[in-house]
């Protein structure tokens, strides 16, 4: 732990600037969301990655609105 702030310091967290990252937005709809469709937008370096984040395709149904490079 630092002896700054209390928090373990945190190792790899740097941003790399040549790895491309994408904006996703897709929708959603499950359970807890009655299944109404939902919006949502991702920052990640792969769609395997938000698709991870958000559990997409474990109990709701989404769809990939857009894939942006940023």
């Amino acid at each position: 732990m630092s002896e700054t702030d209390g928090f373990p310091k945190r190792r790899n967290c740097e941003i790399r600037k040549d790895k491309m990252m994408l904006k996703i937005t897709f929708k959603y709809a499950d359970a807890l969301s009655n299944w109404q469709w939902r919006q949502q937008t991702c920052i990640v370096s792969t769609v395997e990655e938000c698709k991870r984040i958000y559990g997409l395709g474990i109990d709701c149904e989404y769809e990939i609105i857009s894939i942006e490079e940023v």
